[in-house]
């Protein structure tokens, strides 16, 4: 949600683009916050018309890896200068940048005869969108939570705190778990092992109506064996993560997590990994790349 937060911060950039007004909750909250219509034209590429639920995207991803690399845990102040330029207008150029690119290349590929056929469209994964949202105090009174779910479905990823957890954010998810309708998924608890969280109030958890993610790189260190084989087998960790950002930043490697995992607890442990992430995703929408 921060990362929400800090993407509202830069919305005059779509505004100011365009005389069109209006919220809209059909786009989304991006298009909701910004008081954007999703289908607005916002600039034009060598007569291609870029909307604005494209640019958007794209300056919602500036503003996420924005907060990635310069948030200290205080806020981002958008009017910090970084070679020249304000975080702010460096967010609008690369949101611009990216539009202005990605509208060249398909108009390229038009030009070009590169089109796809339906057996090239079977091949491309299909993805679900959904948000890992930043625990913030108050969280579990937000009426626009389920938004944040992964889409279609009443799951919503809830990363936890990563200074020792307080009585008052374990009260908020637990009121989110049993009152709201949607269930956490608390991803990478991996990462809350060796901090100075109480032990308790992570086996809270382990009783509580929430699904509980680990990271699969966590499984390929052999000295984390002692601390993960007992979760797994007593069926206290759900869901397996990859906690993939990109193909050259924290890529996927489930793969040889699968096989430590197999070889420690068994396939039956992988069956029940595979059966809950089938149980969550089979309501969700999923989206054609």
């Amino acid at each position: 949600m921060k990362r929400c937060i800090a993407f509202c911060l830069a919305l005059g950039a779509a505004i100011s683009l365009t005389a069109c007004g209006g919220g809209d909750t059909e786009g989304g909250l991006l298009c909701e916050a910004s008081g954007i219509r999703p289908d607005t034209v916002l600039l034009s590429v060598d007569g291609r018309d870029v909307s604005a639920q494209r640019y958007l995207y794209w300056l919602a991803y500036a503003c996420d890896y924005i907060a990635d690399y310069y948030d200290s845990g205080e806020g981002i102040q958008w009017g910090d200068t970084v070679s020249g330029q304000s975080l702010e207008d460096y967010a609008k150029d690369q949101a611009l940048q990216n539009a202005a690119l990605y509208a060249t290349v398909e108009t390229w590929a038009e030009d070009y005869g590169c089109t796809l056929t339906d057996e090239d469209r079977k091949m491309i994964p299909k993805v679900v969108l959904g948000a890992e949202v930043e625990y913030i105090p108050g969280m579990n009174t937000w009426d626009y939570l389920p938004e944040l779910c992964i889409n279609g479905t009443k799951h919503i990823m809830t990363e936890m705190p990563f200074i020792p957890w307080s009585e008052s954010v374990v009260r908020t998810i637990d009121d989110i778990a049993l009152h709201s309708g949607l269930t956490p998924i608390l991803p990478h608890i991996d990462r809350y092992f060796h901090t100075f969280t109480k032990t308790e109030y992570i086996e809270h958890y382990y009783e509580m109506p929430v699904k509980i993610q680990m990271n699969a790189i966590y499984l390929n260190s052999p000295k984390n064996i002692p601390y993960y084989t007992p979760l797994f087998e007593t069926k206290k960790i759900h869901l397996l993560g990859s906690d993939c950002h990109s193909c050259e930043w924290r890529p996927p490697d489930l793969g040889s997590a699968v096989k430590s995992l197999t070889e420690i607890c068994g396939q039956e442990t992988i069956d029940f990994i595979d059966a809950n992430g089938r149980e969550i995703l089979k309501d969700a929408v999923f989206e054609e790349m």
